[in-house]
């Protein structure tokens, strides 16, 4: 089941974030402490609120079930990360500036900067992601399980 893609779900500002804190910090702190996140330069502050303004507002809502993070992790390109145990629902960032178009079996993902999708896990096989030969692509991955 697919559900529906948020465009423009944050702002380029805000992905730029993820990317320059994710490449430096891992997603650890994310998956963690999703809304306490700091740094020394402030940069990463938004990382928690955004994680979970998706799990209240998309993920959550279009599955009618309490769910909890159990992990992210961010891709610089086609492959996927693996699935951790017990997902029920994943969710995708994108954060690159320039569109892509991901597929899940017959289904195309046209996404952009900032945009949000939620799948459950039993697509996660069909996933298909697209890339460009112009600059890496980077998503972040959000795997989530019931509360």
């Amino acid at each position: 089941m697919l559900t529906n893609l948020i465009k423009n779900f944050m702002s380029r500002g805000e992905a730029r974030t993820f990317i320059t804190y994710s490449l430096e910090h891992g997603t650890k702190d994310i998956e963690e402490q999703p809304d306490q996140i700091d740094s020394s330069e402030g940069t990463a502050k938004v990382l928690g609120s955004i994680v979970s303004s998706a799990k209240v507002f998309h993920v959550g809502k279009n599955y009618d079930k309490r769910l909890k993070l159990i992990s992210c992790e961010m891709s610089d390109g086609t492959s996927k990360p693996d699935m951790p145990d017990g997902t029920l629902v994943f969710s995708i960032f994108y954060l690159s500036k320039h569109s892509v178009t991901d597929e899940v079996g017959e289904e195309k993902i046209n996404s952009e900067i900032g945009s949000t999708i939620a799948l459950v896990a039993e697509d996660y096989e069909k996933l298909v992601l697209g890339d460009s030969s112009e600059e890496l692509t980077y998503r972040l991955f959000a795997f989530w399980e019931a509360e």
